[in-house]
């Protein structure tokens, strides 16, 4: 454990592209579906778009939070007309793309993430997920057999609250009965993991496993390099 920190009690964990990753990708299906509508978008358009359009979808009126389903029936269409489809092409579109994801995703857990998880465990570290996702995610994380190694899964849909907000931070430490500072995060996402930990006074780690990943003090390449953090016993 570095030098002058407080004991890690309590690890929170992203979920996409920390525990697991999709293969393929969700980019990829949403660019396999453009190309059906005649859309011709390259991976890179279309994921462009994705981005734009979910900065342009904020939470419907009388929601705290994004990715339930009526957020989605607002966001996938926006993301095709951004491709230039027409009202007509994407009607009923939405059921469509959602079959074809079930149908063609398949998650992954990363090589390390059971032994890692089941080390944590040993150590008596508490741990939660926190992760800016639908409620589907519960059903995911069963068929991962990762629900009974956390004590508390936070998914924004179902809080009602979504990363880089403090508070999804701060319910976690509540469920998980540690303070912020005696608890660490880690995740995929510059601003809502790392920052939005920050802002609740927790730790924040980015994991990074590209090969070229800047080396630094929050940057981490595998998450084995939590335990450093941990120490023998929590």
């Amino acid at each position: 454990m570095p030098t002058g920190t407080a004991r890690i009690r309590a690890v929170l964990l992203d979920a996409g592209n920390t525990l697991f990753y999709e293969s393929p990708s969700r980019f990829e299906i949403y660019a396999a579906a453009a190309r059906d509508l005649g859309l011709g978008s390259t991976l890179s358009e279309v994921r462009a778009a994705m981005h734009r359009a979910h900065e342009m979808t904020p939470p419907l009126p009388g929601e705290t939070a994004r990715y339930t389903d009526c957020w989605f029936r607002a966001y996938v269409p926006a993301v095709y007309r951004d491709l230039g489809a027409s009202e007509s092409l994407l009607d009923g579109f939405l059921e469509t793309l959602l079959e074809r994801y079930r149908k063609t995703v398949t998650l992954q857990l990363f090589p390390e993430t059971a032994e890692v998880l089941g080390s944590l465990r040993k150590r008596g570290v508490a741990l939660a997920i926190v992760s800016n996702w639908s409620p589907r995610l519960l059903l995911h994380l069963e068929r991962l057999e990762l629900t009974n190694k956390f004590d508390a899964i936070l998914v924004s849909a179902i809080e009602g609250m979504e990363k880089p907000s403090a508070g999804i931070f701060l319910r976690a430490c509540e469920r998980l009965g540690v303070s912020p500072g005696e608890t660490l995060h880690v995740g995929d996402h510059p601003v809502n993991d790392v920052e939005g930990a920050q802002r609740a006074g927790i730790r924040g780690l980015l994991i990074n496993r590209g090969a070229g990943a800047a080396s630094d003090s929050n940057t981490i390449k595998s998450l084995r390099e939590i335990l450093y953090y941990i120490g023998d016993a929590a």
